[in-house]
């Protein structure tokens, strides 16, 4: 009997993102189910390889689904060009490159939009972004799904052993534990996207009440952004926290920690949906997030890139806790 093929368009796990968790994720269940799963990331093939499997997205007849996270101009024309009958589908994850497209990107968009079957939205709130460009996205189409799918649990043994004995030791010797994630440290209208400045902010003014707090920070790529990274670091320094919040760098899933924390922070401002969220509530870990969007239900709210609003919420939480 033969499978089914499935395609994925967008990042590859590793590196972690998520996006790329998405993918994995989803593509191991389907492959549970019985489907022939390939996930196409153009950024880890040579121009060779790339130019073959854009041929296979147009001349390959037996793709029951293409999936595309993203707008790869490559992929899109693909896609446009393809002479057969498959089932498309289209994941927006955050809706701000909605904004960039421009020209020949914006036709061949909008031709995708056409020919696609579904557009999955994390989030109702990214509707905005395609109001915004006065891009009409057929209501038949359009499908509010949140991308959280639950980890693999027989995967977290491996995982834990990627963690350095380092980071085990900060784990256990404080408490209370917060943790907070990124993959790049990137702005966003010259804001701190993920709030790391907020976090160290954070940290200082619990230290008053709880002296063993620990922050850890998970940052997957550390090659962003250096010298603001180094800023952080010093202000981390001058404020007496060198102790209390620690970076944990390299591409290493979180969700382990998170059936050890007492909290999660998820202070971004602007965001897709944040299923990082989800993934804490997941494993029972108590969340505050900015209120810039749509959030999980059960996750605690705080007015985006206010720092005392924030340290309020937080206090209230592990009393609670």
């Amino acid at each position: 009997m033969v499978k089914k093929k499935y395609v994925h368009i967008g990042p590859q796990f590793p590196p972690l993102g998520g996006v790329s968790v998405h993918i994995y994720r989803h593509s191991k269940l389907l492959r549970k189910d019985g489907w022939d799963v390939e996930v196409v990331d153009y950024s880890k093939h040579t121009i060779f390889i790339r130019l073959w499997k854009l041929a296979g997205l147009i001349f390959i007849k037996n793709i029951e689904i293409i999936h595309l996270h993203g707008t790869d101009v490559k992929s899109m024309l693909a896609i446009v060009l393809r002479p057969y009958s498959t089932n498309l589908k289209l994941t927006d994850h955050s809706g701000r490159w909605v904004s960039d497209l421009r020209g020949f990107k914006r036709i061949l968009f909008i031709l995708i939009l056409k020919k696609i079957d579904q557009l999955i939205m994390v989030g109702e709130h990214l509707q905005q972004y395609y109001d915004l460009n006065k891009i009409e996205v057929p209501i038949q189409k359009k499908l509010i799904e949140n991308a959280f799918l639950a980890p693999p649990k027989e995967e977290e043994a491996e995982i834990c052993r990627t963690y350095t004995e380092e980071t085990s030791e900060f784990i256990e010797s404080h408490q209370p534990l917060i943790v907070a994630n990124a993959f790049q440290l990137v702005f966003y209208h010259g804001v701190d996207m993920y709030g790391l400045d907020m976090c160290v902010e954070l940290t200082a003014y619990l230290k008053k009440t709880y002296p063993n707090v620990g922050f850890l920070f998970a940052l997957a790529d550390e090659s962003e952004n250096e010298e603001y990274l180094k800023d952080i670091k010093e202000s981390i320094k001058s404020l007496g926290i060198q102790k209390n919040f620690y970076f944990m760098t390299g591409q290493k899933q979180l969700w382990p920690i998170f059936k050890q924390s007492d909290l999660m922070i998820r202070p971004t401002s602007n965001d897709g949906y944040g299923i990082s969220i989800d993934e804490a509530l997941h494993f029972n870990c108590p969340v505050i997030a900015s209120n810039v969007c749509q959030r999980n239900r059960n996750a605690f709210l705080f007015e985006s890139r206010d720092i005392l609003d924030l340290v309020a919420k937080t206090k209230e939480a592990l009393s609670d806790e």
